[in-house]
């Protein structure tokens, strides 16, 4: 799948990130410090980087998750892939929050920097 689709495929426009290589580098970022093997993600732009993109919606994670599922499934040895999909669960569970606390139009508290997708 070329990185442009991904939007489409997630129902939010593709030009919703402005630079995908970039977008790419912060992700893998994100798993190295999530896997504790760097330390270069600065977590506290995670949420609002999130909450910004009203096409973003709770209801989209479960897709998200399967497809991540199976990436990892296929992709990775069956231990890395059981830490990677705990982490994602965890991650969606999080964002599901967040997610419904904007939509609820409840105050949603504001984590850091602006992020610059």
């Amino acid at each position: 799948m070329l990185w442009g689709e991904f939007g489409d495929r997630f129902g939010f426009a593709s030009d919703a990130i402005r630079d995908w290589d970039a977008h790419l580098e912060r992700i893998v970022r994100f798993w190295l410090t999530a896997t504790r093997l760097d330390r270069g993600y600065d977590g506290r732009n995670f949420m609002p980087a999130h909450l910004r993109r009203g096409s973003i919606r709770a209801d989209q994670l479960p897709h998200w998750l399967a497809l991540f599922r199976a990436t990892a499934a296929e992709l990775c040895a069956t231990d890395a892939a059981a830490v990677l999909i705990d982490i994602a669960e965890r991650m969606s569970e999080t964002l599901a929050i967040g997610l419904g606390r904007r939509d609820a139009g409840e105050s949603v508290p504001h984590f850091g920097a602006p992020d610059h997708d």
